[in-house]
């Protein structure tokens, strides 16, 4: 037992320090499986679970990265409103006389940080079948650039009759690149080379280290 080697001021120390974590872990807006995993770990597996928690359970260089781009993007975000709102106030009175009916939506958006810009295309797509028959005729259309980004790219017939599409228009020297969740997506090694000796670049979004412990 580990009160057979440590003293007891240092035993309640590490009881106060395990409630702490405890409690921390809980806050921590995690999955409810993730979480109780934590949990028990820190209770029934003294020391090393404290070691294995802050190892695989707390990403500091994540945070880190993540807090330094925030810090950066809001700059920009902040230099970008300032040049829209100046912009959208020099020109609200045509804004208004060319949206018609739309225009208290445009209102409501620019009042709500949410900035239109011009000369973008919309178009809604309301099922998955409709949406990848409009992605690959998309991408057999591109002229000079494709860029992907999914959370989720799995091994399928689907994905394949995607990145052949994709193939082809590298061989076209059309420059495409892919970003995809590392831990979201099941990319064999075979596949990914594949795409990377086609000359496609594809890269995963924090890559994971031991990918077998995402789980």
């Amino acid at each position: 037992m580990i009160q057979d080697f440590i003293p007891n001021y240092l035993l309640y120390f590490y009881y106060g320090a395990i409630a702490l974590l405890i409690f921390s872990i809980v806050l921590d807006n995690r999955n409810p499986s993730k979480t109780t995993g934590y949990v028990l770990l820190l209770i029934f597996v003294p020391i090393v679970g404290v070691l294995i928690y802050f190892y695989f359970g707390r990403n500091y260089r994540k945070r880190k990265l993540f807090n330094r781009k925030g810090f950066t993007d809001n700059l920009l975000l902040l230099r970008w409103k300032k040049e829209r709102e100046t912009l959208f106030d020099e020109q609200e009175k045509s804004i208004e006389s060319d949206s018609g009916e739309a225009y208290p939506v445009i209102k409501l958006l620019q009042n709500n940080n949410a900035l239109l810009t011009h000369n973008n295309y919309v178009k809604l797509l309301t099922n998955g079948e409709e949406k990848f028959e409009d992605l690959i005729e998309s991408i057999r259309n591109a002229s000079h650039h494709i860029h992907l980004e999914y959370y989720i790219i799995e091994e399928d017939p689907l994905t394949r009759k995607l990145f052949d599409a994709l193939i082809e228009k590298e061989k076209a020297e059309v420059e495409v690149r892919i970003i995809y969740d590392g831990v979201g997506s099941k990319l064999s090694n075979s596949f990914l080379r594949k795409i990377k000796n086609a000359g496609i670049e594809i890269h995963p979004f924090m890559p994971v280290r031991f990918p077998y412990f995402t789980s």
